[in-house]
């Protein structure tokens, strides 16, 4: 059950990270781009969207599709309506990481999804732990 406590550690610092990566990015500078694709894409049994855009910054040209950090939702109105709002050839603004500019989103900033995994891991990780320590506990 240690296994259950290590992947809540994990499921946190990953909303942790996209805490911060949402925050982070509503500061970043902005260039044109152009959206190079935008489709839906089917696997056996999950359907997801694919927006990929290219920018070029200081002659380098860069390839993203990462549309934001908040995360893009399931429901197919939703994906509709990215394919919709992004198709093949429209002019977007992309926010990049002036750091690192092949780190680029469409979306700045950041939204309340990254409550869900810090939840979800601060529930695996009390739980992991109480399975790994109860015991020693019921021992003493």
């Amino acid at each position: 059950m240690i296994a259950l406590f290590f992947l809540g550690i994990l499921l946190i610092c990953f909303a942790i990270w996209l805490r911060q990566m949402g925050r982070r990015s509503s500061q970043w500078p902005f260039i044109r781009g152009i959206i190079v694709a935008s489709e839906l894409r089917h696997t056996n049994d999950d359907t997801s969207v694919h927006i990929a855009y290219e920018y070029s910054i200081s002659g380098k040209t860069y390839t993203s599709n990462l549309v934001s950090y908040s995360g893009l939702a399931n429901a197919s109105v939703e994906r509709d309506a990215l394919i919709s709002r992004y198709p093949v050839g429209t002019k977007v603004s992309v926010y990049y990481d002036p750091s690192n500019p092949s780190r680029a989103v469409l979306q700045p900033g950041g939204s309340t999804t990254w409550r869900i995994p810090m939840a979800a891991g601060a529930i695996l990780a009390v739980v992991g732990l109480l399975y790994t320590v109860a015991p020693y506990l019921n021992s003493a």
